[in-house]
């Protein structure tokens, strides 16, 4: 698994030191078939999701408009 990739509040990738959320980001096949001449069709998910102070509220996301409206959503409990 890839190493964790760090967020803000908004979505935006960050250093890990202006954080507020972190994942970890993998590639996968889609299972499409590419045109000819193409390489693969390959997407992201997102394991592992969290805020950086509550590790054990541990989420996936298959996609990053998701995942994103997720921060909004915490962001604004939080």
């Amino acid at each position: 698994m890839a190493g964790w990739a760090y967020y803000d509040a908004k979505g935006n990738r960050v250093p890990e030191e202006m954080a507020v959320f972190r994942c970890k980001e993998v590639r996968v096949d889609t299972g499409v078939p590419a045109p000819v001449g193409h390489a693969s069709l390959a997407a992201t998910e997102y394991y592992d999701v969290h805020h950086i102070d509550q590790p054990e509220l541990r989420k996936t996301f298959k996609s990053f408009v998701k995942m994103k409206a997720w921060f909004k959503e915490h962001a604004l409990r939080t």
